[in-house]
Order: C-alpha cells, then sequence, then structure tokens
C-alpha cells in the first residue's frame, strides 16, 4: 500500500500505517505534561481509530470485499472492492462509527466500576489522580473521549466524513445522483461553517480547521458539479462511455450480476449523459429482476425511463415481492 508500513494483520484484514500517523502520535506525545500522559494518549488514538476502520472492515469482509486499513495522520481509511449495492454499502459506512462508540462506551463502564472501587496503580503519577494520572488511567480517559465524540462527530452530514457519506446514498435514492451530489455538498457547506462558527465562539480550533477545510472541499466539489468542469466531463465522459459498453456487454452475456455492477459504477459518474444515465438505471433493474432481487429493484424503478422493458419488469417485481410476502406468512 504505496509507502505505508504493514503493522499486523487482524482476523485476515492487514493494517498499515503511514508517516503522517507516525509525526501525529509523536506530536500528541511532546505537548502532554509526563511520560504517562503521552503513552496513555498515544494508545487511545491509536485503539479508537484501529476499532473505527475495523467496524468499516469487519462489514466489508462480511461481504467478500477484502479490506485493508491504513491508519494515517488524524483519521484512517479502510480500502475494499467495490460494491454496487447502496444498502451494503451504507452497512458498511455506519459501522466504523458504531462501533467506535460502542467501544467507547464500554470502556467508560470500565472506566466507571474502576473508580468506584479502592483499586490504586501503583504507578500512579506523584500529586495526580488515580487514573489520568497514569499512563492506564490517561488512556481510558481519553478512549472515551476520542472513540464517543468522535464517533458522534462522524455521523454529522459533512462529507467526506461517514455522515455525509450516509446522507448522499440516502439522497441518491431518492434524487438523480447529480443532483444528490449537490444535494450533498450544499448540505456540507452549511454544516462546516456552522462548525467554524461553533469552533470559534468555543475556542476549539481543532473544529475550526476539520470545519473549514471540510466545507472548503466540498464548495469546490459543488463548484465543479454546478460549472461542468471541462476537464473533469470530458474524462467522466469517456470514462462513462467505456463503462456503458462494458455494462451493454455483460447484460447482453446474461451476466446479470457484471451488468448491474457496471451499471452502479455508471450511475455514479458526475457528468454523465442524462441517456447513459438513465440507461444504468434500466440495466439494474433489469439486471436484479433477471437474479430475482426484488427489493433492489424496485429501489430502483423510479429512476428508469418508462418503457416497455420496464413495464414489465414492474410486473414481475410486483409479483416476486407478492410471493415473498406469502411465503414469510
Amino acid at each position: 500500500m504505496g509507502n505505508a508500513l504493514h503493522l499486523f494483520t487482524l482476523g485476515r484484514i492487514p493494517v498499515y500505517a503511514n508517516v503522517w500517523f507516525a509525526l501525529i502520535l509523536g506530536f500528541l506525545a511532546v505537548n502532554q505534561p509526563s511520560l504517562g500522559h503521552s503513552l496513555g494518549l498515544m494508545a487511545a488514538w491509536s485503539a479508537s481509530l484501529l476499532v473505527h476502520e475495523m467496524g468499516h472492515a469487519l462489514v466489508a469482509q462480511r461481504y467478500g470485499l477484502q479490506p485493508q486499513i491504513l491508519l494515517h495522520g488524524i483519521g484512517g481509511l479502510c480500502f475494499h472492492a467495490p460494491i454496487a449495492d447502496d444498502r451494503k454499502n451504507a452497512f458498511i459506512v455506519a459501522a466504523g462509527p458504531g462501533l467506535e462508540i460502542i467501544f467507547g462506551l464500554m470502556i467508560l463502564g470500565l472506566q466507571t466500576v474502576l473508580e468506584s472501587t479502592s483499586f490504586e496503580l501503583l504507578w500512579e503519577d506523584q500529586g495526580g489522580d488515580a487514573y489520568e494520572g497514569t499512563a492506564f488511567g490517561s488512556m481510558l480517559h481519553w478512549t472515551v473521549r476520542f472513540s464517543i465524540i468522535w464517533g458522534l462527530v462522524n455521523l454529522v452530514p459533512l462529507h467526506p466524513l461517514d455522515g455525509g457519506l450516509l446522507f448522499r446514498l440516502w439522497m441518491r435514492r431518492k434524487k438523480h445522483p447529480i443532483d444528490a451530489d449537490k444535494i450533498t455538498h450544499i448540505v456540507s457547506i452549511f454544516v462546516g461553517v456552522a462548525g467554524v462558527m461553533w469552533g470559534m465562539t468555543n475556542q476549539y480550533w481543532f473544529v475550526v480547521l476539520l470545519g473549514g477545510m471540510l466545507a472548503y472541499n466540498n464548495w469546490e466539489a459543488l463548484s465543479q458539479l454546478s460549472l461542468g468542469h471541462p476537464s473533469s466531463r470530458t474524462t467522466n465522459n469517456e470514462f462513462a462511455e467505456v463503462l456503458s459498453t462494458d455494462a451493454e456487454a455483460a447484460f447482453a452475456a446474461n451476466d446479470w450480476q457484471e451488468a448491474a455492477r457496471l451499471a452502479h459504477q455508471l450511475r455514479d459518474q458526475a457528468n454523465t449523459p442524462k441517456t447513459l444515465q438513465a440507461r444504468a438505471f434500466e440495466l439494474i433493474v433489469l439486471s436484479n429482476v433477471a437474479l430475482g432481487r426484488w427489493d433492489e429493484a424496485a429501489g430502483f424503478l423510479d429512476h428508469a425511463p418508462d418503457n416497455a422493458a420496464i413495464r414489465e419488469a414492474r410486473q414481475k417485481i410486483e409479483s416476486g415481492l407478492d410471493a415473498e410476502a406469502s411465503d414469510g406468512w
């Protein structure tokens, strides 16, 4: 994975870290009042990030997507093979902050139990708190704060945080992909600016930096979508043509799974001509009908063109859903 260092493999999921992650850990260490605080904070930061990315990776692994984790700078990334199913993609995205928050609550419970007893640590800092003044105590203290607070922040609808990705997936179920992306970026700009204002009022400069940076990134992305940046439009159109050709070939060969996957990729391309977007939704519906995936096919019916093939597919979907309902009883 580039210049990243392979740290270990956990449950067949390789974990890497790059130099920026080491630099951030070093920065955290030198700004603490004691060695115990430094070690505790570094361990908490690493554990919280790893648990977050493992949340994504475990669900991706469940879907056979061969995930890999990279710890970098102030965050992490979970790389995995592309997946065409939006609902499964949403589960992957939500699992990161979800597992991180659960982990933080579990550590909070442990911290509460220990603080309610007369448990003492032999390596307690002189004059320090029985927990926050030691490596172990500092680790508990910061793990709770990192995991719960950062997990909740990640659920805010600010692209590309997890909440922003979930919002984008939700909007794509209701709107044309390009319109959904525009709405996502507009909402993200407002959320980012609100974060900047809140951070300045409360003197949380990290929030100011993060909110400002992400608001600016979303402004740039929105500008390219709205103005139709020439270079990106040309590149995307060429790629869309290739995807369309491959999807049609797979559909003609009765490779429904591949046709649906390629059609999902096609609909995700920004600035794709509307004719290709419409055909992509049509292929998604028809391929899923052929596979007997009635729910997924029904989810894209409203975006598909109204033609004879789709009208026939609608009847099959209704019959398939009715049959499944009958079986359920």
